[in-house]
């Protein structure tokens, strides 16, 4: 790793970092469906347009674009909203590690190392004791909802695993396509009409600070980066 690749990967960090206090920023104002659906249309409109399409089946963008979308974003953006803590949602996420570990394993028949493992048990008895700290900072649902998230990350890797796509980058744009219309469903499922109100609510200098910051910063010029460093990272 030259020194370029390492202040990138360093700058990427710090954006991912921040991204869980400017999703809390956003779901204090309005649902976390709806504040994920402005997301992804801000982050696919107008680069869709400027990226080409990968050559792969419709169905991998399609189911990328819905478990990326709705099962990460959605369902981390709404731990938070379920009083998981920021700091919280964003060390437990990072359980989609050990699950793609097992997943790997049962699913796709692969060899897992004896030193992840041993990593594993370690990783899960850290965050064991983490969640046990109950400081306010973790609720079941939010605990519910960001394991799900988890689960989800994985499930993402094995579709960009199966599609067999070099063109990454593009694969995300393209996938990400189909996620703010269901988003935007779901929400109005959850809340009824009255949740198109809370569209006024982008006049909130905080409420449009969130969703541009995750639409651009986030998933625009964080994919690009990790997706030129780590091709096959399905981000």
């Amino acid at each position: 790793m030259n020194n370029r690749d390492l202040l990138l990967g360093i700058f990427v960090m710090i954006i991912w970092g921040l991204n869980f206090s400017v999703i809390k920023l956003g779901v204090s104002e309005i649902n976390p469906l709806l504040l994920t659906a402005l997301r992804f249309s801000f982050a696919v409109i107008p680069a869709v347009f400027f990226v080409k399409r990968p050559q792969v089946k419709w169905r991998y963008l399609m189911g990328y674009g819905l478990v990326f979308a709705i099962g990460v974003w959605g369902m981390g953006s709404w731990s938070i909203q379920a009083g998981l803590s920021a700091g919280m949602a964003s060390v437990l996420l990072q359980m989609n590690v050990v699950i793609s570990l097992l997943v790997g394993y049962f699913v796709l028949k692969e060899t897992v190392a004896s030193i992840k493992v041993v990593g594993s048990v370690v990783a899960i008895l850290g965050l064991a004791l983490s969640v046990s700290v109950t400081d306010g900072s973790v609720t079941m649902l939010g605990l519910l909802f960001i394991l799900i998230a988890a689960f989800s990350w994985s499930i993402t890797s094995i579709i960009v695993k199966k599609a067999a796509t070099k063109e990454v980058f593009a694969f995300s744009i393209w996938g990400m396509l189909f996620a703010p219309v269901p988003l935007f469903t779901l929400a109005l499922l959850q809340s009824g009409p009255e949740q198109l109100l809370a569209l006024t609510s982008l006049g909130k200098g905080s409420v449009i600070f969130s969703v541009l910051f995750q639409a651009y910063p986030v998933t625009l010029f964080g994919l690009s980066l990790i997706h030129i460093s780590e091709p096959t990272r399905p981000y």
